[in-house]
């Protein structure tokens, strides 16, 4: 009878044992599963990084062959048009228009507050585009050194006897400017 007694409790004690090492193993397997989906999380991380910088390159690449650039404020934005203080593209957003300028919204007070003269209205026919490139590269230049606002505006004009239309270049700056960027002009012309 104690030897039933004892061979009953041996296979209880294996019986727990057995359960015990299915317990240690079970919680051992999830650690490890647990480890691993933090390895895939910081990969699936690492890739999502990746992705958004392909996502970036390929709409650089995707402006640059469509000729459209993205809203300086809003680069997930394709710009409708330039700024015509600062020459940079912005979206519908953040250009509005004022007196025929495209101006952004965060240059309107500037606009608004200065009082504009006219520099002179130039026949493109007859300035070439050597010349306009020149005026255009200074308008630039002018505002990024010295945040001297020129306004630049194409305009049309009929001319009836030739029956053809002609384009200008009217040229606006602050009273303010109006030397310095006249002698710039001139210089050019």
């Amino acid at each position: 009878m104690t030897e039933k007694i004892l061979l009953g409790l041996i296979v209880f004690l294996v019986f727990v044992l057995v359960i015990v090492l299915g317990i240690f193993s079970y919680m051992l397997f999830k650690m490890f599963q647990k480890q691993n989906f933090i390895s895939e999380s910081t990969e699936t991380k690492n890739y999502h990084d990746d992705a958004r910088l392909k996502i970036e390159q390929f709409k650089n690449e995707y402006a640059e062959k469509q000729n459209q650039n993205f809203c300086v404020d809003h680069s997930e934005l394709p710009a409708q048009g330039n700024c015509s203080i600062s020459d940079e593209a912005y979206c519908e957003l953040c250009l509005t228009k004022q007196d025929d300028f495209k101006i952004a919204r965060k240059y309107l007070n500037l606009y608004l507050d200065s009082k504009w003269q006219e520099l002179g209205i130039y026949h493109l026919e007859d300035l070439g585009a050597d010349r306009l490139n020149e005026i255009l590269k200074m308008k630039k230049s002018i505002w990024q050194k010295e945040q001297v606002p020129v306004l630049g505006q194409r305009q049309f004009k009929i001319n009836v006897e030739h029956d053809k239309v002609e384009e200008y270049l009217c040229i606006k700056v602050r009273e303010q400017d109006f030397e310095r960027t006249q002698s710039l002009i001139q210089k050019i012309i």
